[in-house]
């Protein structure tokens, strides 16, 4: 069983669902918690939105390198706070964060 594998069955009987339950509430298909179990893992994005779902950082579903801000997230991340809060605020309807 994968790092990742391992940790969503826990995150699911923490929150008390069942993994094809945090499939559809995430936006994809049931069958893919079948390909995590035989051990295929999935892209960085569908991470990001199962830790959202769970409500934990990412890096606790393992691949921690893979979770590393890059030079360009860096600067995108010191330009939103420099911003003004209008700015900020229309940055964050643009990218679906506020809705």
């Amino acid at each position: 069983m994968t790092t990742f594998y391992r940790e969503f069955l826990i995150q699911c009987r923490k929150k008390d669902v069942l993994p094809a339950d945090v499939c559809n509430s995430i936006g994809i298909g049931q069958s893919a918690a079948s390909k995590w179990k035989r051990g295929i893992t999935p892209k960085v994005t569908t991470v990001y939105k199962i830790a959202k779902y769970f409500n934990v950082p990412p890096e606790r579903f393992g691949a921690e390198s893979e979770f590393k801000l890059t030079q360009k997230e860096k600067a995108l991340i010191l330009a939103y706070r420099a911003a003004s809060s209008e700015r900020r605020k229309d940055t964050r309807l643009i990218l679906g964060v506020d809705k």
